[in-house]
């Protein structure tokens, strides 16, 4: 059975087609990005992010998230050295927080600027995933791994927290890319 002749277009013009899917990965994790309040882990990310420290003084167990936020916005943002300076102490993914400094002043400092970040890129974990699924099995296989990547609802979930899961499984997908690329001599393909 032929496949439509949009179809038939679509599957040759890869490009195209990856756009296209990375564009429904976006849509779909940019879908009600403020539907939750923060909750600690993503009002740290905000505070780091902004050069602040966290506040040792506020107890999880006992203050709220909403105090959490009450104390984060009191302060006000410092500049660059003070957070390379922050990132050094700091246990977790330092190009994280520093990615996220300049998006947050374009995007905004709120919950929909912080989330953003994350969606973006979870939405451009679809290209090493493509790139993977068309080396490991021809470009029908890039195209379901990258469709897959770009409907699961745990990838969605996370694509939508302010933390650094999104960027880690990005950069595990380009390291997995490139391993293949080591392994066996040759580049997948166009992205």
């Amino acid at each position: 059975m032929a496949c439509p002749p949009l179809f038939g277009k679509l599957y040759r013009n890869e490009p195209l087609t990856v756009s296209l899917i990375f564009l429904l990965a976006l849509g779909l994790r940019l879908i009600n990005l403020d539907a939750t309040s923060l909750w600690i882990d993503e009002i740290y990310s905000l505070m780091v992010a902004n050069t602040h420290v966290y506040p040792t003084h506020l107890d999880p167990a006992i203050h709220s998230a909403n105090e959490f936020y009450q104390h984060f916005l009191s302060w006000q943002p410092m500049n660059l050295d003070r957070l390379l300076a922050l990132l050094k102490i700091n246990v977790h993914m330092p190009l994280y927080y520093l990615l996220l400094n300049p998006w947050l002043d374009w995007f905004g400092n709120n919950a929909v600027g912080l989330r953003s970040f994350s969606a973006v890129w979870s939405a451009l974990l679809i290209l090493p995933v493509f790139g993977l699924g068309k080396a490991l099995g021809g470009r029908q296989a890039g195209y379901l791994c990258a469709v897959v990547t770009a409907l699961l609802p745990f990838q969605i979930y996370y694509g939508q927290e302010g933390r650094m899961y999104a960027l880690s499984l990005f950069w595990a997908g380009c390291a997995g890319l490139a391993f293949w690329q080591v392994l066996f001599g040759k580049y997948p393909g166009p992205l």
